[in-house]
C-alpha cells in the first residue's frame, strides 16, 4: 500500500500552433509505501492521485492523462519515498478513443478499427462471354468485319447459343479451350481492438472459414459509418497480429484478425477428371452399354469393379495411354455419358472439398 500522495509540484505550458491552444499540465505528487522492496504498482495507485482527466481551473478546459511515471527518490535503504509524475494534455490526437471519440482511459473501451486492402492473384478464366467472331482484325480495330457464321453444335455446351450467354472459359472457333488467366483482387480485411490478455486459441485460427453470416461495422458517435456483410465460407481467417500496448505500466494487447474474403467461397473444388476410368458390373459404357463381369474379367480386372487406363489408338494403330484427363461424370466414366440412364451431358462435374476448419466467426466478435 502506498500513503496518500500530496502535490509538490505543478507546470503548465500553453502552445499556440495554428490557432489552437494546446495545454500541457505536469503534476508531481509524493507518497511513501510500507517497504522498500515495492514494486510500481502502489505509487502508481496511490489514494489522493488526479483522475484521468481534469478541467483546468481558470481555463474551462478538460486535459487528459498521458501516462505517469512512478521513480523513488529516497537515498537510505529505510526510506520508501516515491514521486509519481502525471502529464496531462488537451491535445487528444494519439488517444485511444470510445465509440463517441471521447478518450478512453482503459484501452478494452477503444472502438475497434475496420481497414481492408486488396490481394493481387491470377486466376484461370472460366466466366467469359462470348460476343462474336470478326475478320481481318478484332472487333475494337479498323477495317474489323464481323462475321455471321453458324457456330458448331459443341458451342452450345460451353453455354455461348444460351440468351443471355451462360458464363464460359474462352475457346476457338472448334470449341477447344483456350488456357488463359487474369489479374484478378480479392480484400483482406483487418478488424483490430484491444485487448487486455491474449488468448492461444487465437493462434489456432489461420485458415479457418466461417460457418456463420458475419456483418462488420465501424462506428463512431454518428452511428455506422462502414458495414459489410459477409456470407457463410466466404470469409478465411489469416495468422492474427499481436502488437504491444503499454498504458500506465500495464501491458495490452493490439489484437488484429486479418480476413481474405472470397466471394465464390473456400470450398475447394476440382473438376472430376482422370486418366483412368472407374468400371464395374453395370457401369455404362461410353458406347451407352453396360459393363458385365466377363468384360471386367477380359480387362483383369478381380471382383465386381476396378480400374481401366483410359486409352487411345497412335498413328500405327497401336492402343497408347491418353495425354490429357478426360471429363469424368461424378461416377468415374468419361463424359458425354450421363449420370445415370444414358444420354449425352454438357457441362462439368466437380469434386467439392473442405480443406479448412469452418467455425463460428460470432465467436470471435469481430
Amino acid at each position: 500500500m502506498a500513503s496518500n500522495a500530496e502535490l509538490i509540484k505543478q507546470d503548465l505550458t500553453e502552445t499556440i500552433s495554428n490557432g489552437f491552444v494546446q495545454y500541457d499540465l505536469v503534476n508531481v505528487y509524493q507518497t511513501f509505501t510500507e517497504n522498500r522492496t515495492d514494486g510500481f504498482a502502489g505509487p502508481l495507485n496511490a489514494p489522493g492521485l488526479p483522475p484521468r482527466s481534469l478541467v483546468l481551473a481558470g481555463f474551462g478546459v478538460t486535459v487528459h492523462c498521458t501516462g505517469r511515471r512512478a521513480f523513488r527518490v529516497d537515498t537510505e535503504a529505510t526510506e520508501k519515498k516515491w514521486n509519481v509524475e502525471c502529464k496531462f494534455t488537451n491535445f487528444t490526437g494519439h488517444f485511444e478513443r470510445d465509440a463517441d471519440g471521447n478518450p478512453v482511459e482503459d484501452p478494452t473501451e477503444a472502438v475497434k478499427r475496420v481497414d481492408f486492402e486488396w490481394l493481387e492473384f491470377n486466376e484461370p478464366i472460366t466466366d467469359a462471354r462470348f460476343r462474336g467472331f470478326t475478320f481481318r482484325g478484332p472487333e475494337f480495330a479498323e477495317g474489323a468485319i464481323p462475321t455471321n457464321n453458324n457456330l458448331p453444335p459443341q458451342f452450345a455446351e460451353h453455354g455461348y447459343l444460351d440468351d443471355p450467354p451462360k458464363p464460359s472459359p474462352i475457346i476457338n472457333s472448334a470449341s477447344v479451350p483456350i488456357l488463359l488467366e487474369r489479374t484478378n483482387f480479392r480484400r483482406v480485411i483487418k478488424v483490430s481492438s484491444i485487448v487486455s490478455q491474449w488468448d492461444n486459441s487465437w493462434d489456432d485460427l489461420p485458415n479457418s472459414i466461417n460457418s456463420d453470416e458475419i456483418t462488420i461495422e465501424e462506428s463512431d458517435s454518428q452511428g455506422v459509418r462502414w458495414s459489410g456483410t459477409f456470407q457463410p465460407l466466404t470469409l478465411r481467417m489469416r495468422p492474427p497480429g499481436k502488437e504491444n500496448v503499454w498504458k500506465d505500466g500495464r501491458l495490452y494487447y493490439r489484437l488484429t484478425f486479418v480476413m481474405e474474403h472470397n466471394k465464390n467461397r473456400w470450398i475447394h473444388s476440382e473438376l472430376d477428371a482422370g486418366t483412368k476410368r472407374l468400371v464395374y458390373v453395370g457401369q455404362t459404357k461410353p458406347d451407352g452399354s453396360s459393363y458385365t463381369q466377363e468384360d471386367l474379367d477380359t480387362l483383369g480386372i478381380g471382383g465386381t469393379y476396378g480400374y481401366e487406363e483410359i486409352t487411345t489408338r497412335d498413328a500405327e494403330g497401336t492402343k497408347v495411354a491418353i495425354g490429357d484427363p478426360i471429363r469424368f461424370n461424378g461416377y468415374g466414366m468419361e463424359l458425354p455419358v450421363a449420370r445415370a440412364g444414358g444420354g449425352p451431358v454438357n457441362g462439368n462435374f466437380f469434386g467439392n472439398w473442405d480443406i479448412h476448419d469452418i467455425i463460428p466467426f460470432a465467436e470471435l466478435n469481430l
